[in-house]
C-alpha cells in the first residue's frame, strides 16, 4: 500500500487527524479513515482495543488484541486487506496460515461474501483449523 501523505505535511497532523477521528460516522480503526484508502469499508467492529497497564513493569502499557472480533491482531490488517480486495472487485482470496491470519481472513472474506482458500499445515492444530472452516 502507499499513502499520499503529502496533504498532511506542513500540518498539525496529530491533531488532524484526531479531529477526523472524533467527527467519523465509522468506528474502531475506521475512524482514521483519514489516512486509510478511500473505500467502503468491510468490518467486524475492529479496533477499539484496550490499553492494559502491565502489572510487571511499570509505566508499560499493552495492547490487548484479543478483544477483536477474531480474537488476535490479524483482525485489523485482514479487515483492511478485505476491504481493498473488494474494492478492486476481488472475488477470491487465499492466505497461508497456521491460525490467526486463516480465522480473520475466513470471517472478513464471510462478511464481505468472497470465497477464502486457506492453506494450512497439517500438524495445526484443530481448534485453529476449526475456526477458519466455521
Amino acid at each position: 500500500m502507499r499513502y499520499d501523505l503529502r496533504p498532511l505535511y506542513g500540518t498539525a497532523a496529530r491533531d488532524k487527524i484526531a479531529q477526523q477521528a472524533a467527527a467519523s460516522p465509522w468506528s474502531g480503526m475506521w475512524r482514521y479513515s483519514l489516512v486509510l484508502p478511500d473505500a467502503k469499508p468491510v468490518t467486524l467492529g475492529e479496533g477499539w482495543t484496550p490499553m492494559l497497564p502491565s502489572r510487571r513493569f511499570p509505566n508499560v502499557f499493552l495492547k490487548e488484541e484479543g478483544a477483536n472480533p477474531t480474537s488476535t491482531f490479524k483482525a485489523r490488517g485482514l479487515a483492511l486487506a478485505v476491504t481493498m480486495a473488494r474494492h478492486y472487485g476481488l472475488k477470491k482470496l487465499a492466505v497461508p496460515s497456521a491460525g490467526n491470519a486463516a480465522g480473520a481472513l475466513a470471517a472478513y472474506a464471510a462478511a464481505a461474501a468472497m470465497e477464502a482458500h486457506i492453506f494450512m499445515p497439517k500438524d495445526v492444530p484443530f481448534a485453529n483449523y476449526v475456526e477458519a472452516m466455521v
